[in-house]
C-alpha cells in the first residue's frame, strides 16, 4: 500500500514500551508529518485529553492498562475523545467483545499479533476518512433540519406510495393549528376541506408518479382546513426528496389570505391577482418601485417601505442585465413575458434564483403604463432538485459500478427466470462457453446446452427451491471436445414479494489455475530437492523470523541437528559480538526499508570453534508488501578467510620488499646523478684541456711541425670534440629518464613543421619534398615530444641526403582505438637483420664515414616513448628508406 501524504497527530495509550516502539517504527515513514504523544495509564491519558491545546487526529488505545481496562476504559476514552476516532489494540481475540467495542463508539478493533504496517496504516486512514464523512453528514443533516424548521413557509413531507405525512415544520403547525404529533400520521388529503379533498388527492397522485424534473415549477392554488374548521387559501409548490431512505413529496404551502385581501382592496392594481404567485411588485417603466409586497421584499432582506422609490436594479448584479434586457423588450412588445428563472441579489450580496412573470398594466386614474411582476424564491426547490439529481447520479453510478464489477470479475454470470430462460448474461460467460455466435437472451438454458448432464438439472431444480449450491472444482467438456475445469455457484434470486424469481449461475474457468497448481507441485518438489541437496547452508524462517525449515548442508556447517536449529532465528546462529547489526537489518527488512542484505560474520560451531560465513537474507512479501517468509543462505568461507589472512601476510612481506627495493633504486639514482655530475664536470675539464692545448700548439708551433704532426694534432682535437659531444648526448639521455612528465593536448603538426623549418634553413639549397598531415593532435609532454620529433626528422633528413627526389612524410593513422604516428623517408634505409641493435645506445647500423652520428638519438626516442607507456618500431629496406612508427599509450 502506498504511503499517505497526510499529517497525523497521534495519541498512543499503551503501557508496553515494546509495542509503542513497534507502532512508531511501523508509522515512521507512512505520513508526511507524524507527531506521537504517549500515555501509559488511563489517568495520564485523561490529563492529556483534558487540555484544550492538545488536539489529535486519532487515538490508539491498549485495552488493558495498569489502572483501568475493558469496557470501562473504552467508555472513558471515547467520552474524553469527543469526535476523535479511537482504535482499540489488544493481545486477545474476542469476537463478542470486539462487536461490543464497536457499539461503544470505537472505530476499529485490532489484534496485536496480527498487526502489520499495511494493516495499521489502512485502519488509521479508514478511521480518519469515516470520521470526516460522519462529521460532514451530521453537519449536512443539521443544516437541512435548520432550514426545514426555520422556513417561513409551511412544509409537509409525505410518502409518495401511501400519502401518509411523515414530517412537518413549525410553520406547518401554525398553518393548520395542530401540533406536529397530530400532523404526522395523517393522510395528506386530510389537510384539505371536504369539497377540495378529491382534487387534492388527484394532484398528489399525479405528482407522485412524475420524475422530479417533470414537476411543475409553478405554485398551485389550493385550500387547507385548520383544526378549528377555518378554510385557508394557500399556494402549494411540490418537489421530490429522499427522506429516511424513502422517496417522498415535499409540499411547500404559503398562506395567501392576507395577500388576497390586500390585492382585492387595491382596485388600482387588481390585474396583479391574475398573475400573482408569491411575490408581487409594480414599478414605473423607468424601473422606479411604486409597490412591493412583504414576501418580495423579505426574500431580498428588506422591508417594503425601504424599497418604495428605489430602482429595480437594487435586485440585480451587472451581469444579470444580459438576461433582463430581452425580457423587458418582450414586455414592451407583447405586453407580458412568461414564467422565467431570473437570478436576484439579496441585501447581503448573496445570489439566489426566482421564477418571475411580467405584465404591462395601466393606472386607471392617470392612464400611465406600469410594469407589474410576480415572483417566487425557488432556492429550496433548486436545492432539493440538486439533491435528487445527485441521488439519481449515485444510483446510475451504482448500476454502472455493478455492471463494471460483473464484466471485470473472474466469474462469468448468467441470470435465469423461473423457467430457466436467460434474462442476463455477461461477456465472460459467453467467452467461457464459446457462445459468441448465439442469441442468448430469452432462450431456455437447456436449448443452449442440449447435452447438459442430469446432475446439473438437479442442481437447477434445488436452486429454484431456494438452495445455494457450489463446487470449487468440476470438470466439463467444451463443444470442441476439450476438457476444462470450472468453479461454480448456483443460487436463487428473489423478487419484491420474497418468492424465488429465478437462479443466478456464477462460473469461473480454472483450468489454468489447475495447471498452475500442478506446476507449483512439481516446482515445490524440485525446490525441495534443490533445497535439501544444496551445498550452501539454507534455512527458511516465518513472519516472526523463526526458522521452520533447514537443509543438511547448514547442519553440517554448524554441527547442529535440524531439530536443534528449528525455532531459532538467523541472529541466534551468529557470534554474540555481531548480533546487534543483524537485529537492525531484520527490522529494516520487516518494515519494508530493505528487501535483502548480505553480511560476512563469525559463527560458533556446536563444538565451540569459530567459523566464518557469508549470510544472505531475502524476503518474500504478500501483495500488500508485508513479509510472508524469509530465505537465508550461509556459505562457509572459513578456508577462504584463512587464505586471505595468509595473503595479507604475504602482501605485508611483499610491501616490505618493495620498500627495500625502492630504497635501493633511490640510492642507485643518487649514484647515477653523482656519476652524471662526474661525467659532466670531471671528464669535460680534461677534454677541454686536450682540445685547448692542441689548438694552442697548432697556432703557436705549426711552423715547426711537419704535415704528419699537424695531422696528428687535428686528429687529437677531433677525437676530443667527438667525446665531448658523446658526453652531452649521454647526459641528455639521463635527463630524459629523470625529467617529470607534464602531459597535455599538443599539436604534433606544429612541432613537425617547426623542426623541418629549422632543418631547411640550415641547408636552403637542398631540394626535398615534405608531406605533413594537418591537425594531428596528441596527449603527451610537449618538451619531450619536441625531442622525439627532432631526432626522428633529423635522421630522415640525414639518411635521405643522397637521394635526388628526397621525400619526408609525417602522419597519424587509426588501428582500432589506437593512434599510430609515423615518420617515413625514402633514404638509405637499413638492414632489418640488425633491427635489434636499432634502439640500443651507441649502436649504429651505418658507417661513420657514410653518415655521422653517435647512436644515442634513437635510444633517447625509445626512452621517451616508454615513459609515455607507448611503443616504437621500424620497418625498412636498404636503399628504399625507412618508416618509424610509435604510439603514446591509452591517452595519446
Amino acid at each position: 500500500m502506498e504511503n499517505s501524504d497526510k499529517s497525523l497527530q497521534l495519541l498512543v495509550i499503551e503501557d508496553n514500551m515494546g509495542d509503542y516502539v513497534l507502532i512508531e517504527e511501523y508509522l515512521s515513514d507512512k505520513f508526511s508529518t507524524l507527531s506521537l504523544t504517549h500515555a501509559e495509564t488511563a489517568s495520564s491519558a485523561e490529563e492529556i485529553l483534558s487540555k484544550p491545546q492538545n488536539r489529535f487526529d486519532l487515538i490508539l488505545l491498549d485495552l488493558t492498562l495498569p489502572d483501568m481496562k475493558g469496557e470501562e476504559l473504552i467508555q472513558k476514552i471515547v467520552n474524553l475523545s469527543g469526535s476523535v476516532p479511537v482504535i482499540v489494540l489488544t493481545g486477545f481475540s474476542n469476537l463478542d467483545f470486539s462487536i461490543r467495542s464497536l457499539s461503544l463508539g470505537v472505530s476499529d478493533y485490532l489484534i496485536k499479533d496480527e498487526i502489520t504496517p499495511t494493516l495499521l496504516l489502512k485502519s488509521i486512514l479508514h478511521a480518519m476518512e469515516r470520521q470526516v464523512t460522519s462529521l460532514k453528514l451530521k453537519e449536512s443533516e443539521q443544516q437541512f433540519r435548520s432550514l426545514f424548521e426555520n422556513a417561513a413557509d409551511a412544509i409537509f413531507i409525505a410518502d409518495t406510495e401511501t400519502g401518509i405525512i411523515l414530517d412537518a415544520n413549525r410553520a406547518a403547525e401554525k398553518l393548520v393549528l395542530r401540533p406536529r404529533e397530530e400532523i404526522i400520521g395523517l393522510h395528506q388529503s386530510q389537510l384539505h376541506p371536504e369539497e377540495f379533498r378529491e382534487h387534492g388527492v388527484r394532484l398528489f397522485q399525479t405528482d407522485a408518479l412524475k420524475p422530479s424534473n417533470a414537476l411543475s415549477e409553478t405554485a398551485i392554488d389550493a385550500h387547507i382546513v385548520r383544526s378549528d374548521g377555518q378554510i385557508i387559501p394557500v399556494e402549494i409548490l411540490a418537489s421530490k426528496v429522499v427522506y429516511k431512505q424513502k422517496e417522498c413529496l415535499m409540499g411547500t404551502l404559503r398562506n395567501v389570505t392576507e395577500r388576497k385581501k390586500y390585492l382585492n382592496e387595491i382596485k388600482k392594481y387588481k390585474t396583479i391577482s391574475d398573475f400573482a404567485m408569491h411575490g408581487s411588485a409594480i414599478s414605473t417603466m423607468d424601473g422606479v418601485i411604486l409597490y412591493i409586497n412583504d414576501y418580495f421584499a423579505s426574500v431580498h432582506g428588506y422591508q417594503p417601505e425601504e424599497l418604495i422609490g428605489k430602482h429595480l436594479s437594487i435586485f440585480h448584479a451587472e451581469n444579470h442585465m444580459k438576461l433582463l434586457c430581452p425580457l423587458l423588450e418582450e414586455l414592451q412588445q407583447k405586453g407580458n413575458y412568461g414564467i422565467t428563472e431570473v437570478p436576484h441579489l439579496k441585501r447581503d450580496g448573496t445570489e439566489f434564483p426566482m421564477l418571475m412573470s411580467g405584465l404591462l398594466i395601466t393606472d386607471e386614474s392617470t392612464g400611465e403604463q406600469l410594469m407589474a411582476a410576480t415572483a417566487i424564491d425557488i432556492s429550496a426547490r433548486k436545492e432539493a432538485e440538486n439533491r435528487i439529481r445527485e441521488s439519481e447520479r449515485e444510483l446510475a453510478s451504482s448500476h454502472e459500478l455493478m455492471n463494471y464489477v460483473i464484466e471485470h470479475s473472474n466469474s462469468g454470470v448468467a441470470i435465469h427466470d423461473k423457467e430457466l430462460n436467460y434474462i442476463y448474461v455477461s461477456q465472460k460467460y459467453i467467452d467461457q462457453f464459446g457462445l459468441r455466435e448465439m442469441e442468448i437472451i430469452g432462450r431456455h438454458h437447456y436449448d443452449v446446452f442440449p447435452d447438459l448432464p442430469e446432475r446439473w438439472k438437479e442442481v437447477h431444480l434445488r436452486a429454484l427451491q431456494g438452495e445455494v449450491l457450489k463446487a470449487d472444482k468440476d470438470a466439463f467438456i467444451t463443444p470442441e471436445g476439450k476438457l476444462e475445469w470450472t468453479k461454480w455457484e448456483c443460487r436463487p434470486w428473489f423478487g419484491p414479494d420474497g418468492t424465488v424469481g429465478g437462479i443466478v449461475i456464477y462460473t469461473e474457468v480454472i483450468t489454468r489455475e489447475m495447471e498452475m497448481q500442478e506446476q507449483l507441485r512439481v516446482s515445490e518438489e524440485s525446490f525441495r530437492g534443490s533445497f535439501e541437496n544444496a551445498a550452501t547452508g539454507m534455512a527458511i524462517a516465518n513472519q516472526t523470523s523463526r526458522i521452520f525449515r533447514v537443509n543438511e548442508a547448514l547442519c553440517s556447517i554448524l554441527g547442529y541437528t535440524k531439530e536443534e536449529i528449528t525455532g531459532k532465528t538467523y541472529v541466534d546462529l551468529i557470534h554474540p559480538a555481531e548480533r546487534k547489526k543483524h537485529l537492525r537489518n531484520m527490522v529494516q527488512i520487516r518494515t519494508g526499508k530493505m528487501n535483502h542484505f548480505h553480511s560476512e560474520d563469525r559463527y560458533v560451531h556446536k563444538k565451540g570453534f569459530i567459523l566464518w560465513g557469508i549470510l544472505s537474507v531475502s524476503v518474500v512479501r504478500d501483495s500488500d508488501g508485508d513479509p510472508l517468509y524469509y530465505i537465508g543462505q550461509i556459505t562457509d568461507i572459513t578456508g577462504k578467510k584463512r587464505a586471505e589472512l595468509e595473503l595479507e601476510k604475504l602482501n605485508s612481506e611483499l610491501e616490505k620488499k618493495v620498500e627495500e627495493r625502492t630504497r635501493q633504486l633511490k640510492l642507485a639514482n643518487k649514484e647515477l646523478e653523482a656519476f652524471s655530475y662526474s661525467v659532466s664536470h670531471d671528464l669535460r675539464a680534461p677534454l677541454r684541456a686536450i682540445d685547448g692545448f692542441s689548438h694552442a700548439v697548432l697556432e703557436d708551433y705549426s711552423d715547426k711541425l711537419d704535415e704528419t704532426g699537424i695531422g696528428y694534432l687535428n686528429r687529437v682535437r677531433g677525437a676530443s670534440q667527438k667525446l665531448s659531444h658523446l658526453i652531452d648526448e649521454f647526459l641528455d639521455l639521463a635527463r630524459v629518464s629523470r625529467a617529470s612528465l607534464h602531459t597535455t593536448q599538443i599539436n604534433m603538426t606544429e612541432i613537425v613543421n617547426t623542426v623541418l623549418g629549422v632543418l631547411k634553413s640550415g641547408d636552403p639549397e637542398r631540394v626535398i619534398h615534405f608531406h605533413v598531415q594537418e591537425f594531428v593532435m596528441a596527449h603527451a609532454d610537449l618538451q619531450q615530444m619536441k625531442i622525439v620529433m627532432q631526432n626522428l626528422l633529423e635522421n630522415a633528413w640525414k639518411y635521405s641526403s643522397g637521394k635526388e627526389n628526397a621525400r619526408i612524410e609525417f602522419g597519424m593513422m587509426h588501428e582500432g582505438h589506437r593512434k599510430i604516428y609515423y615518420v617515413r623517408d625514402n633514404g638509405a634505409g637499413f638492414n632489418m637483420d640488425y633491427y635489434e641493435k636499432l634502439f640500443i645506445p651507441f649502436q649504429r647500423l651505418h658507417n661513420q664515414n657514410e653518415f655521422s652520428g653517435s647512436g644515442i638519438g634513437l635510444a633517447t626516442v625509445k626512452r621517451i616513448i616508454d615513459r609515455h607507456h607507448g611503443t616504437i618500431w621500424a620497418e625498412s629496406e636498404e636503399g628504399r628508406g625507412a618508416v618509424f612508427y610509435f604510439t603514446l599509450g591509452k591517452s595519446g
